[in-house]
């Protein structure tokens, strides 16, 4: 008996905002893809039923479904101040990301904290610079990040230095 057609696809039907996966339909004579394409394989990178109806190798139509699910990640944003001052610089930081389950920040020096907090404090014990990332996964498991680049100036304190001129007082 010949083949029956079928749909493969090349990675996990459900995936995370920003995937996709390519569905090839095989052991098919014919495709007539739902989006009007007619060739043997599509990319898809939303949510949608995928409908292909095919004509197999004997010449007997056939229509092939799959179910494509594409999961949300979270939206990343946060807030701070005292973005510069003098070391010791502390610093608050406000995530204001939505659809999460947790928090991981990493603070640039050295530091973190993955409290699921949405208000947290770090202190610059040391003089620099300093990237600030705000890494967040969803209960689907979809993950992102936002990083904001030399978002802290941590400034060394300043030392009194003089010389007096002239150097013997009368």
């Amino acid at each position: 008996s010949p083949p029956v057609p079928t749909i493969s696809a090349d990675g996990p039907l459900t995936f995370c905002k920003g995937g996709k996966v390519k569905l090839t339909v095989e052991d098919a004579q014919s495709y007539l893809w739902n989006n009007g394409d007619t060739t043997q394989f599509q990319e898809f990178d939303t949510t949608m039923l995928v409908t292909v109806n095919v004509i197999d190798i004997c010449g007997l139509p056939l229509t092939l479904q799959a179910s494509i699910t594409q999961l949300q990640k979270p939206k990343v944003a946060f807030t701070t101040t005292d973005t510069m001052g003098c070391a010791p610089l502390k610093s608050r930081f406000v995530s204001t990301t939505t659809n999460f389950e947790q928090l991981i920040w990493d603070f640039g020096d050295g530091n973190g904290n993955n409290s699921n907090e949405a208000v947290v404090t770090n202190t610059y014990e040391l003089s620099g610079e300093f990237s600030v990332t705000l890494f967040a996964i969803a209960s689907n498991g979809c993950s992102d990040r936002l990083t904001k680049p030399v978002l802290i100036k941590a400034l060394r304190n300043p030392e009194a230095d003089f010389e007096m001129s002239p150097t013997e007082v009368k």
